[in-house]
């Protein structure tokens, strides 16, 4: 099984690929062109204004982005930290983060999704 970091990027190619292919079906752009052309296969050459795919791949920048700054740092003395959320000597965060952890919320439902990703802190708890 991959980590929860390797996991995360997977899903976001995923995503990624899923959001294009979306909208290479369901642009009211490609509808108009289509229903004009009976159906044909030929490609649309109007541009897309639904800013649909803009958007969906934006968010799966950031959350690989966000990913990237979550690394695993393992320490020997505190075996393996996020530098993101703590200092590995002074306030050491376990790896996978909670930050990771709640990126990875949206896909719990999977059947390859590891149930200890699932054990988020979450700040309204934490407090009380």
């Amino acid at each position: 099984m991959p980590d929860l970091r390797t996991y995360l990027l997977e899903r976001v190619a995923e995503d990624k690929q899923a959001a294009r292919l979306i909208h290479d079906r369901s642009c009211a752009a490609l509808d108009d062109w289509c229903y004009r052309h009976n159906h044909s296969d030929e490609p649309n050459p109007y541009p897309c204004d639904c800013d649909l795919p803009a958007r969906v791949l934006a968010e799966c920048e950031a959350k690989r982005l966000i990913v990237t700054l979550h690394a695993d740092h393992g320490y020997r003395e505190v075996g393996t930290a996020c530098d993101t959320c703590g200092t590995p000597h002074e306030y050491p965060v376990r790896w996978p983060c909670d930050t990771l952890r709640a990126l990875a919320l949206p896909y719990v439902d999977r059947e390859d999704f590891a149930p200890e990703w699932n054990e988020v802190v979450h700040p309204e708890k934490k407090a009380g």
